[in-house]
Formats: C-alpha cells, sequence, structure tokens
C-alpha cells in the first residue's frame, strides 16, 4: 500500500460530499468504533509492509491569526514525547524495527500521522500510533524548540519568491483567517503560543469522532479490526468541536499585486481564483482541466505554447489545491 495511494483516499473521505458510488477505490473493510473513530483496512499482499495513517479533520485554517501556526507546532510535538514512551523510547522503539513515522501538519483542512512498519512488527506500530494521538506529552522544552525550529523553516521558505507571492496570494482571496493564514505561522504568532494553546487544540481537535484511520497492507481485517479495537477504543471524544469553513473573498475586478525583490535578477509570476471544493461533483473536471492547461508538464498547453513555442518563459505551470471548503487553481512561472 503506498503512501500516494493513502493520501489519494484522505482527501476523497475529508469531502463528506463524495460517495462511495462516486470514486474508484480498491476493496477495503470498514467499520467505527464506539467512541467516532472512522476505520478503514485495505488488503495489499504484494508486500510484507503495512502503512497506517490517521486524519484529523481540523488543520491549520482552525487557527486563528494570533495563533497561526498552532495546529503544526501541536502535530509536532505530539510525535516528540508519549506517556508510554518517554523521552527518547519513542525515537528508539521506531528505530528498532526499521519503522517510519512521519507527520505531515502543513495542510490548511487536516493533520495525518503517517506509519510505515514491516507487517510482522504491525501491533508495536498500532500501539506507537494509538500513544501519539492519544497519550502526547507537551512539555515547556518540546515547545520551545519546535518554535525554534519552525521560525528558522519561515524565515528560509520566506526567501522563496514562489513561497512569498502564494502566501500573498492566499492572504488576498481568504482575507485574514482561515486559509488565508500561513500554515506555518509567523515569528510573532509562533513565539505567543503556549502550552495552553497547545492543550486547547489537543483537546477540541485531535478527538477519534475527528479522526479518519486506514491500515494498508500486508494485513488480516479482522486480526486488524480486534487490534484497532484494543488500542483506540478507551480514547475518548470530547464535545462539540468548533465549525471551520472560511469563504473566499469575491472581488468585482481583477486585483495585480507587485512585490519589489532587487535582489532577484528574474521576475515570477501567480495567478489565482477560487475553485470547486474537493467534495464538488465539479472537481473531477477541475482536475482534467488543470492537467490540460498547465499540470501535464511538457505536454500541457502552457509549457507548449509560453515555453517552447514562444520562448517567454523557462516554466510555467498550473496546480490545482485540494480544499474541503474552497479549493484554488493556482498557474505560476
Amino acid at each position: 500500500m503506498t503512501k500516494l495511494s493513502l493520501a489519494i483516499a484522505f482527501w476523497l473521505l475529508l469531502a463528506a460530499t463524495v460517495t462511495s458510488a462516486e470514486v474508484i477505490f480498491p476493496p477495503y473493510t470498514e467499520f467505527t468504533l464506539s467512541n467516532g473513530l472512522r476505520t478503514i483496512l485495505i488488503e495489499d499482499h504484494r508486500q510484507p509492509t503495512v502503512s497506517i495513517s490517521i486524519l484529523f479533520k481540523t488543520g491549520a485554517s482552525s487557527d486563528s491569526p494570533e495563533l497561526a501556526g498552532r495546529a503544526v507546532l501541536a502535530g509536532h510535538i505530539m510525535k516528540e514525547n508519549t506517556l508510554n514512551f518517554p523521552g527518547n523510547e519513542l525515537l528508539e522503539a521506531i528505530d528498532s524495527v526499521g519503522g517510519i513515522v512521519e507527520i505531515s501538519a502543513a495542510t490548511k483542512d487536516g493533520i495525518y500521522f503517517e506509519a510505515d512498519f514491516l507487517s510482522r512488527d504491525i501491533s508495536l506500530a498500532l500501539r506507537i500510533i494509538s500513544d501519539i494521538v492519544i497519550n502526547p506529552v507537551f512539555t515547556q522544552e518540546a515547545l520551545e524548540r519546535m518554535s525554534r525550529r519552525l521560525i528558522s523553516i519561515n524565515f528560509q521558505t520566506r526567501s522563496v519568491a514562489q513561497y512569498r507571492l502564494m502566501e500573498t496570494l492566499y492572504r488576498e482571496i481568504y482575507g485574514e483567517c482561515g486559509y488565508g493564514k500561513p500554515a506555518l505561522g509567523t515569528r510573532t504568532s509562533l513565539s505567543s503560543i503556549t502550552l495552553d494553546d497547545i492543550n486547547d487544540f489537543f483537546v477540541n481537535h485531535i478527538r477519534p469522532d475527528n479522526a479518519i484511520l486506514v491500515v494498508g497492507g500486508d494485513i488480516n481485517p479482522p486480526q486488524i479490526h480486534k487490534a484497532v479495537s484494543g488500542y483506540f477504543s478507551g480514547w475518548k471524544k470530547g464535545g462539540n468541536r468548533p465549525a471551520v469553513k472560511y469563504a473566499p473573498i469575491v472581488r468585482d475586478t481583477l486585483q495585480i499585486i507587485l512585490i519589489d525583490n532587487p535582489a532577484v535578477p528574474n521576475a515570477d509570476f501567480m495567478i489565482g481564483v477560487p475553485t470547486a471544493p474537493v467534495g464538488s461533483p465539479d472537481f473531477p473536471a477541475m482536475l482534467t482541466l488543470n492537467y490540460i492547461i498547465g499540470g501535464g508538464g511538457r505536454v500541457s498547453r502552457m509549457h507548449r505554447f509560453l515555453v517552447e513555442d514562444k520562448g517567454l518563459a523557462s516554466i510555467v505551470t498550473s496546480e490545482l489545491d485540494w480544499a474541503r471548503s474552497q479549493g484554488m487553481l493556482r498557474i505560476w512561472g
């Protein structure tokens, strides 16, 4: 079971309006625990490996402008230290069997943890993942260390022209809240986040009734069903989860923004327009459109016309940002 297939499955599952009849999906087993944890098991015996992913349907868009970056920060700290794997024991347990546990916390709609292990170590893998999401230990030392790391990453990424353009584009289309905020936060916001803020995010959003667990690979579904129940059934769901939904700013006229950067010898551009959310019936057509105009690389129309035929640019491409509330088609070069 590849990470790509799991990632595609996750984004389709995020879209509440997409039904199983509309999606081409491999055979799977699905069940929901009494605490609301939706679980999907996918058999693939071609390799003796297993992939585990757990996604929480709340991401960076849930952060307030003052706490931008909190979701990312909380996700990374969760993987640092847990109740049953304190200190370096978590990393040592993963390394002892050659496993991998990663977090993707920079998405606007969700946070997800991914794990890859040999299938013989599936029990340890589930134990580790369950402890990360159920029993993380938040410390001031970890908060300060991870804040410094994210501030350093922010400093580096803002030196990249395309990142600055994308950040400006999102802010102009979505405003200062929701999708308009930088997922990685800012130096000011990251420095102001406290342990209470991290705990508040954890209590309100890292909960079983806001999560989807996918286990794929060389597995026996009945055995995994039993194991998942054993490790996750004691996870308590919380109260009402805050609703997160942000609409783009609808403008009547074309807006052009110029960002002067004399240190860069070339000019970059980015064009953005809101599109249908990932759950829309129109989204498959948007995927096809994006591939034709710019997302198809050398076979796309923009590349052939602007790069190969006219020689006006070295690169021109388009990307379709998947989003639960409102997507965006970006053209850049």
